[in-house]
């Protein structure tokens, strides 16, 4: 069974249950990462509280701080729904022959796919925040008539009401039975799934398979268009400043950000592929993937801080060029 496909009111969920044919390096990786699930999603909350609480203080004013106010309480929201499953998972691992006094599914599942509505809608409001910082770079002079507070307002629910809409199959799947049990000759109370296998297929074509393709597309549209602008916008400085020098530091930027775009896609592209097909360990994905994205971050960073570097110094002489005249 595939971890958050569904289960049967005879199934028990256990750390085993995961996706082949990578069950060996799930068992790994979760090893390592369930003690620390608690402390993660502890911190998290925290965190998360502290910026609400900074927000409600300081005055949610304009349409930034609206997106980023509604996204520490999803954020916040998503923690407290994940945590009995996160507590499902540790209690597994530190206690394998717990006796439970229900059936594990409750804890596991029921506000599972709730959880990941939230995870989504947490993702939906950090896309919209890239756009919004991509069209104020890209239109400044139009950016707070187009981008108001009551619009913003308008589209947080709807973008919550989308994600709701998207994880419906999920949502729906699953429903409370009550069996008495031969043994304590008690009711138990049963988390039961009806047409897991079909509804969750549709769940990975629409939330797994076909958008995070759609949001890393817009995230990467918004990337090419500020470094188009900023770049348009250096080069607008520089006539001014020096004309005689061309700003090829801001080409070298728009020519690393695109190649490392290019290289990232091409190496998700390979590792999903080589997923697809059962051919690369997991942890070999891993690894390669972290190390490209290392790199690509890297580069990128050390480019930025040279182009920055670089109009500094062209505003440095500009001042010093007007305070001589």
């Amino acid at each position: 069974m595939r971890m958050g496909s569904g289960a049967t009111s005879n199934e028990t969920i256990k750390p085993s249950h995961f996706a082949l044919p990578y069950k060996f390096e799930s068992q790994i990786s979760l090893t390592i990462l369930i003690p620390t699930w608690p402390a993660i999603i502890i911190f998290g909350i925290c965190s998360n509280l502290t910026s609400i609480m900074v927000f409600l203080k300081a005055g949610v004013k304009d349409s930034v701080t609206t997106l980023l106010f509604s996204l520490a309480v999803s954020d916040v929201t998503f923690l407290v729904l994940i945590s009995p499953t996160a507590a499902t998972y540790v209690i597994f691992h530190f206690a394998p022959t717990h006796a439970w006094p229900f059936q594990t599914n409750l804890s596991f599942f029921m506000l599972y796919w709730p959880a990941f509505t939230m995870y989504d809608f947490s993702a939906y409001i950090s896309i919209s925040a890239g756009v919004m910082r991509c069209a104020c770079v890209a239109m400044p002079l139009r950016f707070k008539s187009v981008f108001t507070r009551s619009r913003t307002i308008k589209l947080v629910p709807a973008l919550f009401l989308l994600a709701v809409a998207l994880r419906m199959p999920v949502l729906t799947m699953f429903y409370i039975d009550y069996k008495p049990d031969p043994v304590t000759n008690k009711t138990r109370v049963l988390l039961i799934s009806k047409n897991s296998k079909i509804l969750s297929k549709v769940n990975d074509l629409l939330n797994r398979n076909s958008l995070p393709y759609i949001y890393f597309a817009v995230m990467i549209t918004c990337v090419v268009v500020m470094v188009t602008k900023l770049y348009e916008a250096t080069r607008v400085r520089s006539s001014h400043t020096r004309p005689s020098s061309a700003p090829t530091t801001c080409k070298v930027v728009v020519v690393v950000v695109v190649v490392v775009v290019v290289v990232v896609v091409v190496v998700v592209v390979v590792v999903a592929v080589a997923v697809a097909v059962a051919v690369v360990a997991v942890v070999v994905v891993v690894v390669v993937v972290v190390v490209v994205v290392a790199v690509a971050v890297a580069v990128v960073v050390v480019v930025l801080v040279v182009a920055a570097f670089e109009v500094v110094v062209q505003h440095v002489d500009f001042y010093k060029h007007h305070i001589s005249l």
